[in-house]
């Protein structure tokens, strides 16, 4: 938690010291006039903490914060009080940052998050939880690019997957104990582990289309305008796991380019056996099913595509063809090719043609995929015209003519397996 909220004030800082260094402003005034993350607004959502976090991330907050003369800081602590404070940020002459700790009404991080946007004064809007880590430079470049973009409403980054383990005695373990996190405490020793990095989509029409069968940005890489969010409902407090692929879903139906992710490594995303992504992970597969099952009902609504009725079941399938019973797999190619269909037409006029090809390419992929698993049913395979009679693999035959090398090696690989 300490090292989170140093990687978002020191941003502050070093933001003053690049002004300083490139511009050779001297005066306090002059400074506050030109920064972007300054005044900035921090929000604790305190959602049934009972382990002193909270308070000692404030603490450290204001370490930080007054060893440099050139920011003002302030705490507001509304867990007694709930009103809350107006400041008019004007009146400050130096850089300010103020530090507001709120308790959440309900359970809950879909509530948390709603009641702490209550207290956010400013459009723009980094969320960010406890244990991850921002990279320098991340606020100031999502800051800029949403200046220059007001039709966005919310641009993310590409992250990277990481846990640590404190040392003890001395000993490190061989797992990548060389890597300096940014804005590290030198004082205390951690191994490192970087699971994976994930480069996420760029094009914001391809990212709407697979934002579809997955969540494919990462929640606290995101900044978004607050104004959009709300209009939006918010987040739907009845979603315990999914609030985040819930919100962007509804947010991309509206619009399927109002969300970009910037091809850098904006976040180092902490994973450990308590993390809320680490529990309940059957609660969160079903509610990410549902959002995508919501999700496919509005495009098919707002197309009128009434061919058949949505099964959760197919749905569910499309998220996750690996683990879905073969007699499923067909139905569930038809269903793609609805959501094909449906996604092309509702968003003709706002795809490019780049983005068009890369959703085809895409969807002959899955094809590809769900026609490969159908050889499980060894049912559906005529040995003897070496050939599959399921759906989804004569579909794969008609819109992939150039996959003739892959489909023998998997028929061929599929008959040594039966002898």
């Amino acid at each position: 938690a300490l090292h989170s909220i140093r990687s978002i004030v020191m941003q502050v800082i070093d933001e003053l010291y690049l002004l300083r260094k490139e511009n050779g402003l001297c005066s306090v005034k002059e400074i506050y006039h030109k920064t972007l993350l300054s005044p900035m607004q921090i929000v604790l959502v305190d959602d049934r903490c009972n382990d002193g976090s909270i308070d000692a991330m404030a603490r450290s907050c204001e370490q930080l914060v007054t060893s440099n003369k050139d920011v003002s800081f302030t705490v507001h602590d509304h867990r007694l009080d709930e009103s809350p404070v107006q400041e008019d940020p004007d009146t400050c002459s130096p850089p300010m940052i103020s530090l507001h700790i709120v308790h959440s009404p309900r359970a809950g991080i879909a509530c948390a998050l709603n009641h702490g946007l209550d207290y956010c004064r400013a459009d723009l809007i980094v969320r960010m939880d406890a244990d991850d880590i921002s990279e320098p430079q991340r606020l100031l470049s999502q800051i800029s690019f949403m200046h220059a973009n007001p039709s966005i409403a919310a641009v993310g980054t590409s992250t990277v997957l990481f846990s640590t383990t404190q040392t003890t005695n001395g000993k490190q373990d061989n797992r990548c104990s060389d890597i300096i996190l940014p804005y590290s405490d030198q004082t205390q020793k951690f191994t490192t582990s970087v699971l994976w990095p994930s480069l996420t989509i760029s094009d914001p029409g391809f990212m709407a289309w697979a934002m579809l069968f997955t969540c494919s940005i990462s929640h606290p890489s995101i900044l978004f305008r607050k104004t959009t969010i709300q209009e939006l409902g918010g987040y739907d407090e009845s979603i315990s796991r999914c609030e985040d692929y819930d919100l962007w879903l509804r947010l991309l139906n509206r619009d399927c380019r109002s969300m970009v992710c910037l091809p850098f490594h904006g976040l180092w995303h902490r994973k450990h056996s308590q993390s809320s992504s680490s529990i309940g992970s059957a609660t969160q597969r079903d509610e990410a099913d549902e959002a995508s099952y919501q999700a496919l009902g509005r495009i098919f609504g707002s197309t009128n595509n009434d061919a058949g009725p949505l099964v959760l079941e197919q749905v569910s399938t499309l998220r996750n063809p690996s683990s879905a019973q073969s007699s499923v797999l067909d139905n569930a190619v038809k269903l793609l090719l609805r959501v094909e269909s449906s996604f092309l037409q509702k968003n003709s006029e706002r795809l490019t043609q780049q983005e068009i090809a890369l959703i085809k390419l895409d969807c002959n992929a899955r094809i590809g995929e769900m026609a490969s698993l159908t050889l499980k049913d060894k049912t559906s395979i005529d040995h003897c015209d070496n050939k599959s009679t399921s759906f989804a693999w004569k579909l794969w035959c008609e819109r992939c003519p150039d996959k003739q090398l892959e489909r023998l090696s998997l028929l061929c690989h599929t008959k040594v397996e039966k002898t």
